[in-house]
């Protein structure tokens, strides 16, 4: 569904600060900096959840780096809240398979492992 292609979200990804994010994101950032938040400062009762797309398109890719590699991301990435391990979250509640089921708009389906 591309009804929601104009909407809003938050990325993160795995840095020591925001200084070395990629360029391209720099207005994003300055949007979050102006009203005092940056992919850091998220509390951790926020809520944030990761975008169910890009989570599946997260998995897919660590899973061809080997057995090894997955079950670090499984069980060394967190959540906001700092306990909730992704393996945790994907293991309640259906998740898992919510996740896996979320398939990226037709035009992005290869480049998403569709």
């Amino acid at each position: 569904d591309d009804s929601a292609e104009n909407e809003k979200g938050i990325i993160c990804i795995g840095r020591k600060n925001d200084d070395e994010l990629p360029s391209f994101l720099d207005e994003p950032r300055s949007q979050l900096a102006a009203v005092g938040k940056t992919v850091w400062t998220w509390g951790t009762d926020s809520g944030l959840l990761p975008a169910d797309m890009y989570l599946r398109h997260c998995l897919l890719a660590v899973k061809k780096a080997g057995e090894k590699a997955e079950q670090s991301f499984l069980d060394e990435t967190y959540l906001v809240d700092r306990k909730t391990t992704l393996r945790e979250y994907l293991s309640r509640d259906g998740n898992e398979g919510r996740v896996m089921g979320s398939l990226p708009p037709k035009r992005l389906l290869k480049r998403f492992n569709g």
